[in-house]
C-alpha cells in the first residue's frame, strides 16, 4: 500500500508567513533543552515564578510559548485559530487546559467552562471534540481513595458524588449537542476511578453512538487488556466503546512513584514495548469497528500509516465518522495537513485558558511526554527544510 508523504513543508506550513516561520524556528530552538528532565523540571519552577512575579521582559518568551502551542486564552480566542484550521479541512479538538484543582468553587467553574465548550460545539461543526480531566471537575485525593478502593468519609462521599454529578451533566450536554467527548486518563493511581466513571457515562449516553471516549494510555502495561476487556463490557451491554488510543504523558511521574514507593512499575520498560502495544491496540480497534469509535492521538507516524493501512485492507471509508485522528496544535503539521489533504478526519488538539494555567501544563507535557520530546527535533528539520525551500524558490523567481 501507498504510504503517505508526511514531509511535504510546503503542505504544512502553507498557512505561516515568513515571520511566523522565522518565529517557530526560534522558538524551537530555545525549548530544544527541554527535553532534558532537569531543564525541563527548572524551566517550570522558572515559569511559574515569572507569572507570579509578573515580570514583563522575562514573559516574552513564555508569551511566545503560549501563542504557539494555545489557540487563546478564551473560546472566543480560539475562533481565528478554528477558522484557519477548518480552511484546510482540519477539525477542532476543544481542551480547557486546567486540571489538579482542590477547591469547590474553581471545580464548578470549570464544569461551567466545559459546558460553554460544549455550547460552543453545538453551533460550529468544525469543533467535533471537547476534551476534560476529571481532576478539574473533582479533587484528585478522592480519585485516589476510591481507586485504592478505600472507604469515603461521608463529607467525602458527598463530594465525589457532585464529581458524578459533574460528569455526568458535561455527558448529558454533549448528547444533546451532537458532540462527543473526551475523558482524559491521568496517573494510574486516580485512572481505576476514572475508569469507572467512564464506565457509567458510556452505559448511560452510548446506546446510539459513541459520545463519551475514554482514553487509553499504551504504555501501561495493563491497557491492551483492558482495552479487551472494555470492549468485551460493551458487546455484552450493549453499548459503544469511545476508545481515545494515546501513547502517556506521565511516564517518569509513574516511575519515580513506584520506585519510591517500592511496587513494579505500572509503565512498559521501553519505547518498543509501548510502541508495540499501541500498534496492537490499533488494529484491535480496528478489527471491532461496528461497536468502537476510534480517536488516534498521536505524532507517531508509523502508527498513523499502520492505522491507514488497516482501515483500506478492512475497507472502512478513510473519512468514516468513527476514526478521528488527532496531533497537538503547533506540532505535527506535517502529519496533521497530509491527512486531511488525503480526505482523512483530523481533529488538531487545541488548549486553552490564562497563561498561567496554560504554562505549567505545556511545560509538563515537554517534560513527560516522549513523544513530544521526540518531536522538537523533527519539528526543527522541517521548519529549517521549509525556510531553505522558500529561499531558494525566491531566487529562482527573481
Amino acid at each position: 500500500m501507498p504510504r503517505l508523504d508526511f514531509g511535504n513543508t510546503k503542505l504544512a506550513f502553507k498557512t505561516k508567513s515568513k515571520k511566523e516561520l522565522k518565529r517557530a524556528y526560534w522558538l524551537f530552538r530555545l525549548i530544544a533543552p527541554f527535553r532534558n528532565d532537569l531543564l525541563a523540571s527548572a524551566g517550570m519552577w522558572i515559569a511559574n515564578l515569572i507569572t507570579r512575579l509578573r515580570l514583563p521582559l522575562l514573559r516574552v518568551p513564555l508569551d511566545m510559548l503560549f501563542n504557539h502551542f494555545c489557540g487563546g486564552r478564551t473560546i472566543e480566542d480560539c475562533r481565528e485559530t478554528i477558522s484557519t484550521l477548518a480552511q484546510s479541512g482540519i477539525k477542532t479538538t476543544l481542551d480547557y487546559c486546567i486540571e489538579a484543582l482542590e477547591d469547590e468553587a474553581d471545580l464548578h467553574e470549570t464544569t461551567s467552562e466545559i459546558l460553554r465548550n460544549i455550547a460552543e460545539a453545538r453551533n460550529d461543526r468544525r469543533i467535533p471534540f471537547c476534551v476534560f480531566k476529571v481532576t478539574s471537575v473533582g479533587r484528585s485525593e478522592l480519585l485516589e481513595k476510591m481507586s485504592a478502593g478505600s472507604s469515603l468519609l461521608a463529607s467525602e462521599a458527598s463530594q465525589y458524588s457532585r464529581i458524578e454529578e459533574r460528569i455526568d451533566s458535561i455527558c448529558k450536554s454533549a448528547l444533546d449537542s451532537d458532540v462527543r467527548v473526551l475523558i482524559d486518563a491521568e496517573e494510574s493511581w486516580l485512572q481505576t476511578a476514572i475508569d469507572d466513571l467512564a464506565v457509567k457515562a458510556m452505559e448511560r449516553y452510548n446506546t446510539r453512538s459513541a459520545v463519551v471516549f475514554n482514553t487509553f494510555q499504551m504504555y501501561r502495561k495493563d491497557r491492551l487488556e483492558f482495552l479487551q476487556q472494555s470492549y468485551e463490557r460493551a458487546a455484552a451491554a450493549p453499548y459503544f466503546l469511545g476508545v481515545k488510543l494515546v501513547r502517556g504523558a506521565y511516564l517518569e511521574r509513574e516511575r519515580m512513584r513506584a520506585t519510591r514507593m517500592k511496587y513494579p512499575s505500572p509503565v512498559h520498560d521501553t519505547k518498543f514495548d509501548t510502541d508495540t502495544a499501541y500498534n496492537l491496540a490499533l488494529k484491535f480497534c480496528v478489527k471491532n469497528m461496528q461497536k468502537i469509535a476510534l480517536y488516534v492521538g498521536t505524532h507517531n507516524q508509523e502508527s498513523i500509516q499502520l492505522l491507514i493501512d488497516s482501515l483500506e485492507r478492512d475497507g472502512i471509508p478513510r473519512d468514516a465518522s468513527s476514526v478521528y485522528l488527532s496531533q497537538l496544535f503547533g506540532m505535527g503539521d506535517n502529519i496533521t495537513y497530509a491527512l486531511a489533504s488525503e480526505g482523512y478526519n483530523v481533529a488538531k488538539f487545541v488548549p486553552y485558558g490564562k497563561l498561567e494555567l496554560a504554562l505549567p501544563y505545556l511545560l509538563r507535557r515537554a517534560r513527560e511526554n516522549s513523544a513530544v520530546r521526540g518531536e522538537v527535533g523533527r519539528e526543527l528539520e522541517l521548519i529549517v527544510r521549509e525556510m531553505t525551500r522558500r529561499r531558494k524558490q525566491t531566487r529562482y523567481n527573481k
